[in-house]
């Protein structure tokens, strides 16, 4: 699946040496060695993931904020998550609510005031979803 595949990129980094070496460039062999990896990791591999994704959220975006410095930051978010077990996972609210953080934090103040009149506007609550919420962003960005 999508998450063992983020989860093996994740462990690559880490431990899984080896694993390249015994697929002997077969790409169907690494997939197969790669998900019986994935299934391996244990609290210190969960944790390790769970730090990477707060460091990258808490750090927000690096440099202007602009389109592309939003959609990196977005992808390199949900990669992370994608590397957590689903149990350990934000939702969807608690992703809207680390993207307002974000733009509140680097964004300036002008444009942070600006997101909430258009999503008021747009009508989206608590109960909108993700996709809405980074649709709105990327309209304000274009």
């Amino acid at each position: 699946t999508s998450a063992q595949r983020h989860r093996t990129y994740f462990l690559l980094n880490n431990k899984a040496g080896p694993v390249i070496v015994q697929s002997k460039r077969s790409g169907l062999k690494m997939l197969e060695l790669l998900r019986a990896f994935a299934d391996t990791a244990d609290d210190s591999d969960t944790a390790t993931a769970q730090i990477a994704y707060n460091k990258h959220t808490q750090g927000g975006i690096p440099g202007a904020l602009s389109r592309a410095s939003f959609d990196s930051f977005i992808e390199k978010a949900e990669s992370l998550q994608l590397a957590l077990p689903a149990d350990a996972r934000d939702g969807a609210m608690r992703q809207r609510v680390m993207i307002e953080t974000v733009l509140l934090k680097m964004a300036n103040r002008p444009f942070y005031d600006l997101y909430l009149v258009a999503k008021l506007a747009k009508k989206l609550t608590s109960e909108s979803t993700l996709d809405e919420t980074l649709a709105l962003v990327r309209h304000m960005l274009d």
